[in-house]
């Protein structure tokens, strides 16, 4: 356990780990799901974030060239209104974004703008909105 980590209340270590491990399969989901579709992804460099409830951590962003285009997945918070973490699935260079929002033990994907209902995160899920993230204009 890091020191970050031991300095946390126990409720508050253990919230922290929950998260990590959440994040951690999301992203093993999304490089197998990108290497089953034969799209070439990169780890970006780590950073470093800070939440007020869980401390320092660090992670690494995707970046992943479907056939159409490139799409960033970048870590945004665990600590966020409504929701239990957010990470968003973004274009590039449009910028135009999904959000996967962590809620109640699972994933659910969001389009930026609340038109459409959320959906399960799965691996038809990640493909679709990929694909409609990168699909040329």
């Amino acid at each position: 356990m890091s020191t970050a980590t031991a300095a946390l209340s126990a409720p508050r270590a253990r919230e922290k780990e929950r998260w990590l491990a959440a994040l951690e399969e999301l992203m093993r989901n999304i490089e197998q799901w990108s290497a089953e579709q034969d799209w070439q992804l990169a780890r970006l460099k780590k950073k470093t974030i800070r939440e007020p409830g869980i401390g320092t951590y660090s992670v690494s962003d995707l970046r992943i060239r479907t056939h159409s285009g490139v799409l960033n997945v970048e870590v945004v918070a665990r600590d966020i209104v409504g929701a239990d973490g957010r990470v968003d699935l973004v274009s590039f260079p449009a910028m135009d974004r999904f959000i996967i929002i962590h809620t109640g033990g699972r994933w659910m994907v969001h389009d930026d703008y609340g038109r459409a209902r959320p959906r399960r995160w799965c691996k038809k899920t990640f493909v679709d909105v990929a694909e409609q993230l990168t699909k040329p204009l």
